[in-house]
């Protein structure tokens, strides 16, 4: 739930400086993002095996009788894809830990689900979707990027405070656009030293009819952890995340103040969103500095900054807030679930 502090017109700037390379120019660790998605080949061949250090992979794995791929994304240093599946396998079992707590049509669908989705993790059966790193090469469909910013910062900025609502015209003449939250479930991950949360929601039709008519793109449901006591029981920043949204992508935290920890997982596109189908977004973190802590929901939707920033920037900097709500205000407990019947 950042507050974009960078203006149309120093983007524009930045990208004139920006451009796709193709060539094998020797440069000094270059930072670079990929530009398009790409084939496990592609990426083992034109990436993998000429970057000096992959900081950011995300992946997708299509899963049949489903209109949008699952998100699976790691972060890290001298990443490799082999890591960042072995990620998404212990991902997939702190999710069936969590469905543990839930009804048996649950967690029969899940197991199915993740199943499947296993089989196609060993089978490398996905496509790459967007790759971060340094290169002292030019690398094959990629551009020069701005560095990720780190996930939490050391002081509040003098802008809106998370809680904040940010309200447009829209937001008056149309109804409710927000979904209906079903659940959030933390708990300590099936890896040791570290820590997930899973928040589940879902659209009806007229919820999705009243978003369509705000005008906004985007939607991002950020997870709020308390930390005004400076006790927070996640870590700093996401290790790895996956989401069943679709075109989904994790948001950048530049501008989030320290009292409030955001965590999120959004989606650029709301008109490829289905109603009645539950969405999941699953982030794993670092131990934090307490065993106990409390968080909210706050519902956000977006619209795009300007035409080709996505292009350059990927979409966690390339959307403004239009409206958010904010929902279970220090109802969740972490650890813990939080359910809706």
């Amino acid at each position: 739930m950042k507050r974009r502090l960078l203006t149309g017109l120093a983007l524009l700037a930045i990208i004139s400086g920006s451009f796709i390379t193709q060539a094998s120019a020797v440069v000094q660790d270059e930072e670079f993002r990929s530009v398009d998605s790409m084939t496990v080949s592609e990426y083992e061949t034109q990436i993998e095996s000429k970057a000096s250090n992959i900081t950011y992979i995300e992946f997708q794995v299509e899963v049949p009788g489903e209109s949008a791929p699952q998100t699976f994304g790691a972060l890290g240093q001298n990443l490799t894809l082999d890591t960042a599946i072995e990620g998404a396998k212990i991902s997939i079992e702190d999710i069936l830990q969590a469905a543990s707590t839930e009804d048996s049509v649950s967690k029969k669908r899940d197991s199915a689900r993740y199943s499947l989705i296993n089989k196609k993790l060993l089978a490398k059966d996905l496509k790459i979707s967007s790759v971060e790193g340094k290169s002292k090469s030019k690398l094959w469909n990629t551009t020069k990027k701005m560095g990720r910013k780190e996930k939490i910062q050391t002081a509040s900025p003098n802008s809106l405070v998370s809680d904040q609502a940010v309200t447009t015209a829209a937001a008056v003449a149309c109804g409710t656009w927000r979904p209906n939250f079903h659940a959030n479930i933390a708990a300590n991950s099936t890896y040791q030293g570290q820590r997930y949360d899973q928040l589940k929601f879902a659209f009806t039709q007229g919820q999705l009819d009243q978003f369509a008519c705000t005008g906004s793109t985007g939607f991002e449901p950020d997870l709020v952890t308390d930390n005004y006591d400076g006790l927070h029981y996640f870590g700093d920043s996401i290790i790895y995340y996956t989401s069943t949204l679709p075109y989904s992508y994790l948001d950048t935290n530049f501008g989030d103040g320290v009292d409030e920890r955001v965590y999120t997982v959004g989606t650029y596109n709301v008109s490829a969103l289905e109603p009645w189908l539950e969405y999941a977004n699953y982030i794993r973190v670092g131990n934090g500095n307490t065993n106990t802590d409390r968080a909210k929901v706050v519902w956000q939707r977006n619209s795009t900054l300007f035409l080709g920033c996505f292009a350059v920037f990927g979409p966690a900097w390339c959307s403004n807030p239009d409206d958010s709500r904010k929902e279970y205000v220090w109802d969740f407990p972490l650890p813990g679930s939080f359910q809706v019947q």
